[in-house]
């Protein structure tokens, strides 16, 4: 019986562990969708309010910070995880992105490596306390 008991258990936990691990791909699925649409002030709420994206500190900063971005179509946005690290009501994404865009006539290509640390919010779900993005050397 105590066996039995325990393999419950375990399984409970692990499927636990993989809903809060699809969570987290859901939020990233939704954020890779905000940039293709380049909407800055969703993408900002996507962060804690003391957030950080790249040397950007801060929601509102972070707001101001795209919205320069206003005039860039973005054609593709893609990301891909390839962990997810678990630690109590946080976690760290790490994964690799693939970017279009239109910037002054110009297509340009983007891709590289990111790191995505996220924080549970009981209100409004995953989101991010820091998001770096690593580009590819070309």
């Amino acid at each position: 019986m105590k066996v039995r008991r325990s393999f419950v258990l375990c399984m409970i936990f692990l499927s636990a562990c993989t809903d809060r691990k699809q969570g987290i791909e859901n939020a990233m699925k939704k954020y890779d969708r905000l940039i293709l649409h380049v909407d800055a002030d969703s993408i900002a709420d996507c962060f804690m309010p003391d957030g950080k994206l790249g040397t950007v500190s801060g929601r509102d900063s972070i707001r101001a910070f795209l919205k320069r971005f206003g005039d860039v179509k973005v054609l593709q946005q893609r990301s891909s995880t390839t962990a997810i690290a678990m630690k109590g009501d946080s976690a760290r994404q790490d994964g690799t992105y693939f970017q279009e865009v239109i910037l002054n006539g110009d297509t340009i290509t983007a891709t590289g490596k990111y790191t995505a640390s996220w924080v549970w919010d009981g209100a409004q779900g995953w989101l991010l306390e820091n998001m770096v993005n690593v580009p590819d050397k070309k």
